[in-house]
């Protein structure tokens, strides 16, 4: 698949629709449909606003018609796929969530969101990994941790601290 023009932060593959997603410093998320030859590039989205690159994304579990994107100068968005409209915007480096939350001190590096959509994981580059109630939208819990991934087979987390070790929490 080519597409972007610079490198490529993050990919997330959706298996039940066959769609791929990613997100570049070209400034773009790109959604794609793998197996289609023909015209694989379905829809590419500008970030929000000058000066924001894209720097994670991923499906939202329980809206596979959403994109959950994180992006430079500690903020994220959730991206209607169809219109590639936001329709909610986090700002993590004023310590808000545009509607109520806590900041990460530097830019969010990863997101992801649980298999059932309760919980939203934010990773930094300050180091730090929280833990967001979806519904209420407030910080549940920080630690220092890099890389995160739920796993789809059960509610767990891994992550990787300074590159070093892995980890697995249930």
């Amino acid at each position: 698949l080519r597409g972007h023009k610079d490198a490529i932060w993050s990919i997330a593959y959706h298996s039940s629709d066959n769609r791929l997603v990613s997100a570049s410093s070209d400034g773009t998320v790109r959604l794609w449909e793998p197996g289609n030859f023909g015209e694989p590039l379905l829809r590419s989205i500008d970030a929000p606003s000058s000066g924001l690159v894209p720097t994670s994304v991923d499906f939202v579990s329980t809206e596979p018609s959403q994109l959950l994107t994180a992006y430079t100068c500690s903020t994220a968005g959730i991206i209607d796929i169809e219109t590639g409209a936001t329709i909610l915007s986090f700002d993590f480096g004023d310590g808000k969530l545009m509607h109520s939350a806590v900041a990460h001190v530097e830019g969010i590096s990863s997101l992801a969101i649980d298999p059932n959509g309760l919980y939203l994981l934010s990773g930094s580059h300050d180091g730090s990994l929280r833990m967001w109630n979806m519904e209420k939208r407030v910080c549940l819990q920080a630690s220092f941790y890099l890389f995160l991934d739920f796993l789809s087979f059960r509610f767990s987390l891994l992550s990787m601290q300074n590159h070093r070790c892995l980890q697995i929490f249930q």
